[in-house]
């Protein structure tokens, strides 16, 4: 399985991702690929490692940066400090987590364009989830070919968006491209 996040940040995502697979003890080979270009400071990292019991929060938050890790029997990390927007087709992704600060804050994140190269680093099936609920980015997500839902989102965030790349949606963006 094939994992791309979009705004590290606290790693979080990454760190309930991990510990989920590894208490559960799937047998499932994880690339997990976190993009960062704005690190967070090391000492809100360590100050926020205190709340997480277990090593695995601070190891992940000790990995190197631009390189290929592995912490796990089958699970390797690479957090990268690369934008998005600089992401070459070396994977096709399997699960997203579109973390990046709303459109208010970055639009440039939100832009059509990089939601479409999102969409073509996905497979098929490919399941893309975010916080933002914004109206027209649902409208972006589904004009580009992604069938998305409206789900309740976490304790202060009432809704979130999951979409998934679908073969219908495949074709109609390779459609538009053509137009």
């Amino acid at each position: 399985m094939n994992i791309l996040e979009v705004g590290f940040g606290t790693g979080l995502n990454c760190f309930l991702t991990i510990n989920y697979l590894i208490e559960n003890e799937f047998k499932i080979k994880v690339y997990y690929h976190a993009l960062e270009p704005y690190p967070v400071d090391k000492k809100l990292i360590n100050k926020l490692s205190n709340g997480f019991q277990g090593k695995l929060y601070s190891e992940i938050h000790h990995l190197k940066w631009n390189m290929d890790q592995t912490i796990n029997d089958g699970i390797v990390i690479h957090k990268s400090s690369k934008m998005v927007q600089h992401l070459k087709l070396e994977k096709k992704y399997d699960l997203v987590f579109f973390d990046a600060f709303g459109p208010r804050v970055e639009d440039k994140l939100w832009d059509i364009s990089v939601l479409k190269l999102i969409f073509n680093l996905m497979n098929s099936n490919g399941i893309f989830v975010t916080y933002c609920a914004k109206g027209q980015v649902r409208r972006d997500l589904e004009q580009i070919g992604f069938k998305v839902e409206r789900l309740p989102g976490p304790p202060g965030k009432r809704e979130m968006l999951r979409a998934i790349k679908t073969n219908n949606g495949t074709q109609k963006l390779e459609a538009g491209l053509k137009e």
